[in-house]
């Protein structure tokens, strides 16, 4: 990816001097949605310990020293998703991401942040998915929502990814990821 000026200095205003580190990294969170109550889960609220689980270690913000810039985000399903839970989900769970606890940057469904892989679609019936899978095959960011500019989360700014349901009936209790891709900064050790 290539950094404009205005981006950069954005990413790299951590407040202490020294040497940066620029990659490309994902950061992931998980919630366990249970079928047929009313919820909503904040995401990347608490330190995540297990990989299985999550890998941001911050608690609703960037760590001291660490910033960045959301190119992507991808909602992902379990692999054992039914096609009828599947569908229940991309269209009956919004996704509203918010900066400084006031301010939203992205809003929509589900289904307006495609995983890039498996089942991406707007609508389709039941019957038709009896083969599909909700993980086939490796990402591919093309096929997600991308940012044309990207969302900057400086060090100790206040987000969050929330996920809300007005009680859609799932089958199953299910896990549902969200994924933020982009352009991790932090201070070189």
């Amino acid at each position: 990816m290539n950094l404009d000026q205005a981006l950069a200095a954005s990413l790299t205003e951590s407040g202490f001097p020294g040497t940066k580190e620029v990659i490309d990294f994902s950061f992931y969170d998980s919630k366990t949605f249970v079928n047929t109550v009313a919820q909503t889960f904040t995401y990347f609220e608490s330190p995540q310990n297990n990989l299985l689980t999550g890998n941001f270690k911050g608690a609703g913000a960037f760590p001291t020293g660490q910033a960045f810039a959301v190119t992507s985000l991808r909602i992902v399903l379990p692999a054992t998703v039914t096609p009828v839970d599947a569908i229940a989900i991309l269209g009956g769970i919004s996704v509203t991401v918010m900066l400084d606890n006031a301010k939203k940057y992205a809003e929509g469904l589900v289904r307006d942040f495609p995983a890039g892989v498996g089942v991406t679609m707007q609508s389709m019936a039941a019957s038709l998915l009896t083969n599909a899978s909700a993980q086939n095959g490796i990402a591919s960011l093309g096929a997600v929502k991308r940012f044309n500019r990207p969302i900057i989360l400086r060090t100790q700014q206040p987000f969050s990814v929330t996920l809300q349901t007005a009680g859609i009936t799932l089958g199953a209790s299910t896990v549902i990821a969200v994924y933020l891709d982009g352009v991790f900064v932090r201070n070189v050790v």
